[in-house]
């Protein structure tokens, strides 16, 4: 949300008769939304991360998963075929 739509959100709100119990329960639930987000947001460790490239190369070995250049190429040859038929 940009800086207008927030200063909009916090003028409507300014105009709405709560109670000192409603805002109380806003900053609540907003306090709390936003402490989850970070919590989900943690960075990984140097360790997860290894572990995570280690287990992408593993797939990727094993043709599990696609890698970036075969990416590319697909997708060329797809423009090129659709270019063509």
């Amino acid at each position: 949300m940009n800086a207008v739509s927030l200063n909009n959100l916090w003028l409507y709100l300014q105009g709405l008769t709560l109670t000192a119990d409603n805002k109380r329960w806003i900053a609540d639930h907003l306090y709390e939304e936003a402490r989850q987000e970070e919590e989900a947001l943690s960075p990984y460790t140097m360790e997860e991360i290894n572990a995570r490239l280690d287990e992408a190369e593993r797939q990727v070995a094993m043709g599990q998963l696609i890698d970036e250049e075969d990416i590319v190429k697909e997708l060329e040859e797809s423009v090129l075929y659709s270019q063509t038929a």
